[in-house]
C-alpha cells in the first residue's frame, strides 16, 4: 500500500494513478483492513477526476450515502457515466438500513444508468438488490406493455442466446431464476418467429 501511495503521489493528476487510488481503496475495504484503505483515501490529487474519486473513497470507507451521492454528481459533471452510476449505486446501498425508500431510487437510477450503457450485469445486480429489498425492478407495475416488440429484459436475453449463453448461464448473468429466463426465451423466440438459439440474431 506504501509503495502504491508513493507512485501515486510522483504521478500526481494522472487520470491512471486516480484509479489507483480508486481501485486500492475497494481492493483493501474487500480484504477488510479499512484503516490501510483510509490512509490511501488520504493520497491527495488535485483534478476533478480526483476529487471525485476522493468523495467516493470517503462515502464507501463511512458508508456515508451523502458523500457516495456527491461523488455521483461530480462524475456526472466530468461527464463519466459509468462511474456515476457506480457511485448512485453505492449510495442506495449505504442508505437500505436507514431510508430504504431513497435506497430504492438510488438503486433504480444506477440500474438505469447501467442499462443505458450496455452495462447488463451491473444492471441486473442493481435489479436484484431493489427485488430482494421489495423494489421493482425494469419499471415496476404499470410499466407498458411491449405487445410483439421485444421488452428490455427479453432484448437482453436475446442478445445473450445471441452470444451462445445457455438458460442457466443466463439465469446467472441476470440474477433470474431458471422458469423466468425459460418464460422470456420462450417470448424472445415467439417475438422473433425462430424455433431455434441459433435464430437469433443480436438485436
Amino acid at each position: 500500500m506504501d509503495a502504491l501511495a508513493d507512485v501515486v503521489r510522483a504521478k500526481g493528476g494522472w487520470a491512471w494513478s486516480v484509479e489507483l487510488v480508486d481501485a486500492g481503496v475497494d481492493a483493501l475495504l474487500r480484504a477488510d483492513q479499512p484503516d490501510r484503505a483510509r490512509e490511501l483515501a488520504d493520497v491527495t490529487i488535485a483534478t476533478p477526476l480526483g476529487a471525485a474519486v476522493a468523495l467516493r473513497c470517503r462515502g464507501s470507507l463511512a458508508s456515508d450515502p451523502d458523500l457516495l451521492a456527491a461523488a455521483a454528481d461530480r462524475f456526472a459533471a466530468l461527464p463519466m457515466p459509468y462511474e456515476r452510476a457506480r457511485a448512485t449505486e453505492a449510495a442506495g446501498r449505504a442508505r437500505l438500513a436507514a431510508d430504504p425508500s431513497a435506497a430504492l431510487v438510488d438503486l433504480g437510477v444506477a440500474a438505469r444508468l447501467f442499462a443505458d450503457l450496455g452495462a447488463t450485469w451491473d444492471a441486473a445486480r442493481c435489479e436484484h438488490a431493489l427485488r430482494e429489498h421489495g423494489g421493482a425492478a425494469g419499471g415496476g407495475p404499470g410499466r407498458r406493455g411491449y405487445g410483439a416488440e421485444l421488452s428490455p429484459r427479453e432484448r437482453e436475453v436475446a442478445r445473450l442466446i445471441a452470444l451462445g449463453r445457455t438458460n442457466k448461464e443466463i439465469a446467472e448473468v441476470l440474477f433470474l431464476s431458471a422458469r423466468t429466463v425459460e418464460r422470456h426465451v420462450a417470448g424472445v423466440f415467439r417475438k422473433l418467429g425462430v424455433r431455434r438459439r441459433d435464430q437469433v440474431r443480436l438485436p
